[in-house]
C-alpha cells in the first residue's frame, strides 16, 4: 500500500480511503460523489496532498 498524491490520481467515488492532511495529520473518509465535484485545486486548498486506499481488516 503506497500513498498517492492528489496530483497524480484522485480516487474512485463511493468508498472509503484515508487521506494524509500537510499539518501531518491521518484521517478517513468517505469519497462521495459530492466529493468528486470538489477539484484537485479543491483537495489541495483543503491541505490534502495524499491519499490511500484502506487496509485490509485484521483476520479474526
Amino acid at each position: 500500500m503506497n500513498w498517492i498524491k492528489v496530483q497524480d490520481k484522485l480516487p474512485a467515488v463511493q468508498k472509503t480511503i484515508m487521506v494524509y492532511h500537510v499539518t501531518g495529520g491521518i484521517i478517513t473518509i468517505y469519497y462521495s460523489l459530492m466529493h468528486k465535484e470538489t477539484d484537485l485545486n479543491g483537495w489541495v486548498a483543503k491541505g490534502i496532498s495524499h491519499w490511500m486506499d484502506m487496509p485490509e481488516p485484521p483476520k479474526v
